[in-house]
């Protein structure tokens, strides 16, 4: 019985993998699309996330999704995660008294260095600049 689901729920997922590649999606699917992305992407915050792989599970092509995807919110979709991981970080700076380090971690940067350039590259100041303006 198990096996039998399974296998019904496989070869819907396929038929409808098969019949989106042949019509063009209409406004509400590519706003559901990108509505879902966004939310996994807010989720997520805590990690890098790969794109190829988001579009992947969402069931579209990474270069489709990347078009629409940067239609809606204006930016592409690895700049919308990084965007909202910094904001996050500034989040995380004004109101609590975690360490930058311990910041950087739960942000899951590669290290405190590669989060440090990141946010002055995206803020045009310093970690420490932030910090001081809560």
């Amino acid at each position: 019985m198990q096996v039998a689901s399974i296998l019904k729920r496989g070869s819907q997922e396929i038929a409808q993998r098969l019949s989106a590649g042949r019509r063009s999606p209409n406004r509400n699917y590519i706003v559901n699309v990108v509505d879902q992305a966004c939310e996994i992407l807010q989720n997520n915050l805590h990690q890098s996330m790969d794109i190829k792989e988001l579009a992947a599970n969402l069931y579209v092509s990474y270069s489709w999704f990347r078009k629409v995807f940067k239609v809606q919110p204006g930016e592409a979709p690895s700049e919308y995660h990084l965007n909202r991981r910094i904001q996050k970080s500034i989040d995380l700076l004004r109101n609590t008294d975690l360490s930058i380090r311990n910041i950087s971690e739960e942000l899951g940067f590669k290290s405190q260095n590669h989060f440090s350039a990141l946010f002055k590259r995206k803020t045009g100041h310093a970690l420490s600049m932030e910090r001081n303006r809560s």
